[in-house]
């Protein structure tokens, strides 16, 4: 009978949704528009198994064979939540009276000896992206007397408000009073003063666990904290509610793999094997969700704002976070007895009072049973489900959306072309990558917006959400198909026919391209050549001139096309596809923040020529701060042996101080010349400047090499520095940053960019 009315609930909450804020699930959000924007709905189709795994001889069924599982239900950014199936039925179920979290029960002791006690659930879900915009002067005074209120601003047992948390919240807020302002001050406080440590097995999770091991700083005497995302919420949450902001806590899954099959289920995390001193175990996590926990703080008459301390995300979440439950002390229940408290409990931590610290993954009866599993697998809807969701992401706020989807398209890129040089040349990227058919897909959005143009490509998805959201199950491609065509006004089937029907891409190349210089002008012109097989698609050609660019519009829809440019002015480069709308395999710049792709076979290498000690301190800095392995990666440049250096490598210190930066010099595009180096025409020579720089190992093009180098060696430290570089990069790190390069001056980015388009396939140069 519950779970019947859920399901009557859902539909009737999802058909509300549709007629009060259709406009926002079709993405015409405006940059006007103030409050909470959901937009961009991404679509799971969920398998989630639960296995306990109990050793019989050690326990006593009648009494330790208990589990809760919570389900997920809807939210503000979560519609359209059907449960599709349980099995087996549950013995019970039960909606937590404060913060509405639903939950099953099964007593395994009920039912026959086995070696394994499965609960398997299937379900869908539209998990929407949020965008904040905040006046603060709009903001409603709380009603204070009001039921929520309490809730959400109490102490409890894992949410302590003692007097050091309010004494840290006072002197955070200070004199401030608007409590939006008051829940952004608190956020920045915990990002700056948390490090994200493990502590979660040998500490618990509450704010003692936090405050009783603050690490204080010798020289400022400031205090710093540790711990997980489950620390950085609670911290955030307590401090919140001392301040007397509501705030709660968030637990759910995090990713997106539909990729990965069930032959691929890995343990996601080591640590969840192991107990505690007292004995009492995890969940262990299967397949391509992790756990995690944020927060969220409440406005008056405006709702709940998303805060993630952990990924320092304050007012924005995507679409790749799942809610499982809300909220900390979860009573689990009616079906416990008092004897299950300290026994029964979920990720290490053993209920109190009825109540469980968190509920992501289940309650079960840590003390007793060594072994549960939580394996989840989730699969797409036909295309184009995910495809559209990967690339809208990039098309809100207006004013950001050229930028953000040509840095997307140039990212992309750069992942096909790395995937090329790892395979030989017959062998097809997107089979032995499954994860770049999504990318490729995706890909396929932009190709079908520059066959349709934007307006008509707009208009065809806002069709497409609707019927998907107002249906609550998958719409098929052929579906899709008729949609588009019906507003294109013609037949797509060359775009479906091209792009579905096979996984390649098309290869393009300039061919016999000359410019002639005329009596009062310039001729330009030559062939452009499709590989393999012919894709009919739009593409821009851009001839620089001595006089600035001009672009051209051809439809490709033959192997061979030709085209040809007249211009008043002397021809200098011709480039195909400037902008990257095509996707094609293409020689790409890499980025900083592709170092990434081998961890955690990091190598890092310090210089010994000079300033040894200040090099040697940012290796360690950046394996201990960043990196989070162990000093056996760090190696000095005295150290290394030939093979080391075909590796992806992480050089600390310029050429003067670094044997190694010395060897590759020359490959590296910013020159160092002894104290000072030159980009662009442009000397550095100040001793607090540096520059972060990547480039393809010359050695092993299918590796990386990093440089991390400053004019002295407190500017070669000053890459290392977290917080200033948060502050000046929008929350981003130098040494990771989405460019090819960075040129700096203390903390201050002085320039960046990437490496300039060489791929002489697209591009001819006539000098």
């Amino acid at each position: 009978m519950w779970l019947k009315r859920f399901i009557i609930n859902t539909r009737a909450i999802l058909s509300l949704f549709l007629l009060t804020g259709l406009s926002c699930i079709h993405n015409t959000a405006k940059d006007t528009q103030r409050g909470i924007i959901y937009r961009n709905p991404r679509v799971y189709n969920v398998e989630y198994t639960f296995e306990l795994c109990p050793d019989g001889d050690s326990i006593d069924p009648s009494k330790d064979l208990k589990l809760w599982i919570p389900i997920p239900r809807e939210w503000d950014c979560q519609k359209g939540v059907k449960i599709i199936s349980i099995e087996p039925e549950p013995h019970g179920t039960y909606t937590d009276p404060e913060y509405g979290n639903n939950i099953l029960f099964y007593d395994f002791g009920a039912v026959p000896v086995k070696d394994i006690y499965m609960v398997k659930i299937r379900y869908r879900v539209e998990v929407f992206e949020i965008y904040t915009d905040i006046d603060p002067q709009q903001i409603a005074s709380y009603d204070k007397k009001s039921d929520e209120y309490s809730l959400y601003t109490r102490s409890t047992n894992t949410t302590k408000i003692n007097p050091e948390i309010t004494e840290i919240a006072r002197s955070i807020v200070g004199d401030e009073e608007n409590p939006y302002m008051n829940a952004k001050r608190i956020f920045d406080y915990v990002v700056k003063n948390m490090s994200y440590t493990d502590i979660n097995r040998e500490r618990g999770t509450g704010i003692e666990s936090i405050l009783n091991y603050a690490v204080v700083d010798p020289v400022t005497g400031e205090k710093h904290f540790e711990g997980l995302c489950t620390h950085y919420s609670v911290l955030f949450v307590a401090l919140c509610r001392a301040a007397g902001i509501p705030a709660r806590g968030v637990c759910g899954f995090t990713g997106w793999g539909p990729w990965i099959e069930e032959k691929d289920l890995k343990l996601r995390n080591k640590r969840h094997t192991l107990l505690t001193s007292e004995g009492l175990a995890a969940t262990r996590l299967y397949g391509p969700f992790d756990g995690h926990i944020w927060a969220e703080f409440y406005l008056q008459n405006i709702g709940w704002i998303p805060a993630d301390p952990t990924w320092n995300q304050f007012g924005y979440q995507g679409n790749t976070k799942l809610t499982i439950t809300k909220g900390r002390d979860v009573k689990i229940g009616p079906n416990l007895t008092e004897m299950d408290n300290g026994v029964y409990g979920d990720q290490w931590i053993p209920l109190q009072n009825g109540r469980a610290n968190t509920i992501g993954w289940g309650v079960w009866n840590i003390a007793k049973i060594r072994v549960a599993k939580a394996k989840t697998l989730h699969t797409s809807d036909p295309f184009p489900a995910d495809a559209y969701a990967e690339y809208v992401q990039n098309l809100f706020p207006e004013g950001e959306k050229k930028e953000k989807l040509k840095n997307w398209r140039k990212e992309h890129l750069l992942s096909f072309y790395i995937a090329r040089k790892r395979i030989t040349a017959k062998d097809n990227i997107f089979e032995t990558d499954r994860r770049l058919r999504v990318v490729r897909e995706a890909y396929m959005c932009q190709v079908l917006c520059d066959i349709t143009g934007e307006e008509k490509f707009q208009k065809i998805f806002d069709a497409y959400l609707k019927l998907r959201l107002t249906n609550g199950k998958p719409i098929s491609t052929e579906k899709f198909r008729e949609i588009s065509e019906q507003v294109y006004g013609d037949s797509l089937g060359f775009f479906f026919e091209e792009w579905l029907g096979n996984t390649s891409l098309p290869q393009l190349s300039l061919d016999h391209v000359v410019a002639e210089k005329r009596e009062k002008d310039w001729k330009v012109y030559g062939k452009l050549i499709q590989a393999d097989r012919a894709f009919h698609i739009p593409v821009i050609l851009t001839l620089e001139t001595d006089d600035g660019h001009e672009n051209q519009k051809i439809w490709l829809d033959d192997i061979t096309h030709s085209f040809e440019f007249i211009t008043k002015n002397k021809p200098e480069k011709l480039t195909v596809d400037p902008d990257y709308h095509i996707p094609t395999v293409r020689w790409m710049p890499a980025r900083l923040k592709y170092l990434w792709n081998s961890y955690p076979e990091l190598n890092v290498i310090y210089g010994t020529l000079a300033e040894a000690d200040a090099n040697k301190k940012a290796a360690e800095r950046f394996i201990d701060e960043f990196a989070g392995l162990s000093h056996e990666h760090i190696k000095a440049d005295t150290a290394v042996k030939e093979i080391d250096l075909q590796k992806s490598l992480i050089l600390i210190g310029r050429p003067e101080t670094n044997k190694v930066a010395l060897r590759f010099h020359d490959s590296f595009p910013v020159i160092f010349e002894k104290d000072r180096f030159t980009w662009q025409g442009v000397v550095y020579n100040s001793p607090t400047q540096g520059v972060a720089q990547i480039i393809e190992n010359p050695l092993d093009h299918t590796n990386t090499v990093n440089l991390y180098a400053g004019l002295s060696g407190d500017a070669t430290l000053k890459v290392c520095d977290k917080s200033e570089w948060q502050q000046e990069l929008d929350g981003y790190y130098i040494i990771d940053l989405n460019t090819s390069y960075v040129i700096y001056d203390q903390h201050n980015k002085l320039t960046s960019g990437d490496w300039e388009d060489s791929d002489s396939d697209l591009v001819w140069n006539f000098e």
